[in-house]
């Protein structure tokens, strides 16, 4: 079925996981504790408490017709330029650091 994603931040602004709920589901709200899967181990389970919530994907097309807001090419193409321009820590750093902030069940 339909879902859609969010980015968890921490008070620092750094991502702890991607969340994945169906259409129709509660989003997670910053500051809300809940459960989730451990993003390295699987077969974990973790409580996460996120400072941000950020939706990751807008729907701009049904079929041949635009729907989104407006900016196109040009909205995408510089969101994708800022991203590039942050520098996210080596990923056994982050990985030290989300097992860290994560409570394991």
């Amino acid at each position: 079925g339909d879902k859609e994603a969010f980015r968890l931040l921490n008070a620092d602004g750094e991502p702890l996981l991607d969340f994945l709920v169906r259409s129709g589901e509660a989003m997670p709200e910053a500051g809300r504790r809940l459960l989730s899967r451990h993003p390295f181990e699987e077969k974990k389970r973790v409580y996460v408490n996120p400072s941000k919530v950020v939706k990751l994907l807008e729907l701009t097309w049904i079929g041949a017709k635009h729907v989104g807001t407006a900016g196109g090419e040009g909205k995408a193409s510089g969101v994708a330029q800022a991203g590039l321009q942050v520098r996210l820590p080596s990923l056994r750093e982050l990985k030290a650091r989300v097992k860290a902030q994560l409570t394991a069940l």
